[in-house]
């Protein structure tokens, strides 16, 4: 490899060479994309389709794409999120999924960020807020302006209480390499499958500050779901395992960890609840979302949110089928 880039893009792969090539391609054509300050790296989980071949094709043009194929798979599929950022050499790394593409000025944005907080070496983050899916659709609609906010934190429980939930999203989380290196059992929380929020809580918590970039940063492209999702327990139980953590180490205060309780409810499972109701393909295992909410059978907003906030939801969610389709 080269001088070491600014940054490096790292990109978990495993079957999907349909999707993976699409991701590629709209970082390879955003503005500021060169050969000096990004790379691209790519780390295959012992793909068996066609990937090998097709990333061929691009690491013949730019130099600045490596890939690397396992000879076997990982044990847990997320492991390959921390063989991917290992193999990035760049000042700063970045994680993405295979399956989410950049807008057009997302690169030189996270180029000139990362150039300006490069002394200091400040953590840094670029968030699509995705938590908040209601309001993200609402924008989409009636095509409302996204100007990219910036975001200052001093302590975990600040950051909890702003950003939420949208730590968990794959494409949401990067870090200073030397960040990185110096985080100690990375796979702590990996058959909870959201290791990049302990990775960012954990940052957050040596450095004391981070600042947070938002801005609809990515593309995500719709991919084919087959079969159906336990969601609930992931989104719900598993992720709040992680705050469970960090509360009883005394990281976080007991108000934040209720609050980012409430939050997942309100937020997430609702929303998600709301989505499998009004679809013909139901994605997520219904019967875990009713187990999950025993555990919030003392707090009065969760009454609230099943006779009140689930019907406006669903009565959102037709509203937008009627006006997609007369669009159409």
């Amino acid at each position: 490899m080269p001088d070491k880039p600014l940054l490096s893009i790292c990109i978990p792969t495993y079957n999907r060479s349909k999707y993976l090539i699409k991701t590629i391609k709209s970082i390879v054509e955003s503005d500021g994309f060169n050969e000096r300050d990004v790379e691209i790296v790519i780390s295959d989980n012992c793909s068996t389709d066609d990937t090998s071949e097709i990333i061929k094709e691009w690491t013949n043009k730019c130099k600045n794409i490596y890939y690397f194929k396992r000879t076997t798979p990982t044990d847990f599929a997320d492991r390959n999120f921390i063989e991917a950022l290992s193999l990035g050499s760049g000042e700063y790394l970045k994680l993405n999924n295979d399956i989410v593409g950049f807008k057009q000025d997302t690169l030189k944005i996270i180029l000139n960020k990362i150039e300006k907080n490069i002394d200091k070496k400040t953590p840094i983050f670029f968030h699509s807020l995705i938590h908040n899916q209601i309001s993200k659709n609402i924008k989409k609609l009636f095509n409302l302006k996204d100007p990219l906010k910036e975001f200052s934190f001093n302590s975990i429980d600040n950051f909890i209480n702003s950003i939420s939930t949208a730590s968990t999203w794959i494409a949401n989380f990067g870090c200073w390499k030397e960040h990185f290196e110096l985080i100690e059992n990375k796979d702590r929380f990996l058959h909870n499958q959201f290791m990049q929020v302990d990775w960012t809580l954990d940052i957050l918590n040596k450095h004391k500050m981070a600042t947070v970039y938002i801005k609809n940063f990515y593309n995500p492209f719709r991919i084919k779901k087959e079969g159906t999702v336990d969601a609930f327990n992931v989104h719900g139980k598993k992720y709040l395992e992680i705050y469970e953590y960090y509360l009883n180490k005394g990281l976080i205060s007991k108000k934040s960890y209720e609050k980012e309780k409430r939050k997942v409810l309100i937020k997430v499972l609702i929303p998600m609840l709301a989505l499998n109701l009004t679809s013909k393909n139901h994605f997520f295992k219904v019967n875990s979302f009713f187990n999950f909410i025993k555990d919030y059978k003392t707090n009065i907003y969760m009454y609230f949110a099943i006779l009140i906030e689930l019907p406006l939801c669903i009565i959102f969610l037709l509203i937008k089928k009627v006006f997609l389709l007369f669009k159409k």
